[in-house]
């Protein structure tokens, strides 16, 4: 974990994110920077867990780089033992990433979590792209029960909104569902 033995805190200006596991602050969080969210598999995300408070009044929760993030799930970012304040800069409906929204952030208590919600942030999409834009729906119904696919999907909608482009672009000239997951599958950013 992270600790300063001489103030008993980490101060956040930049961004801090979970690598491979959570990531445990020892002390307390005082951030107005980003906190990173890392999903793998695109079912749960890794957590920044502090063992004392966690203030993050004007942080923002940002994508990172090869997350995989789902629709509709609930993803917990933060857990403070010794409780959270402030209010993470969050506006209903912003953009997350290339394919997704914000829908909703609830930081109260000793956690923070956030559901996100599909959302066109690429801009005007050529007819390719607006076809596997469209097809998203059918992508995620057609995925259900099976993790890999998902978690392929989820590296598509997690994306930024270049690579997003892209990946609707190839999505399409694959003409099925189970080939336009596939091809997700190599976007990482």
């Amino acid at each position: 974990g992270f600790a300063d033995s001489t103030t008993g805190q980490l101060i956040n200006h930049g961004t801090i994110q979970p690598a491979a596991a959570d990531m445990t602050i020892h002390g307390r969080l005082v951030s107005d920077g980003s906190l990173g969210l890392v999903s793998a598999d695109g079912q749960q995300s890794r957590q920044i867990v502090v063992d004392g408070g966690a203030a993050v009044q004007g942080s923002k929760l940002v994508r990172t780089d090869g997350s995989s993030y789902l629709p509709d799930k609930s993803y917990t970012f933060l857990n403070a033992s010794g409780g959270i304040t402030g209010s993470l800069t969050y506006t209903a409906g912003s953009a997350f990433s290339g394919l997704l929204n914000l829908k909703s952030l609830v930081v109260s208590g000793t956690s923070g979590a956030v559901t996100l919600g599909l959302g066109n942030n690429i801009g005007s999409l050529n007819p390719d792209q607006q076809w596997g834009y469209d097809d998203l729906p059918t992508l995620l119904a057609n995925t259900q029960g099976d993790s890999t696919k998902q978690a392929q999907l989820g590296l598509l909608l997690g994306a930024s909104t270049e690579a997003a482009g892209a990946g609707l672009t190839s999505a399409a000239r694959t003409g099925s569902p189970d080939g336009a997951a596939l091809t997700m599958s190599s976007l990482t950013a």
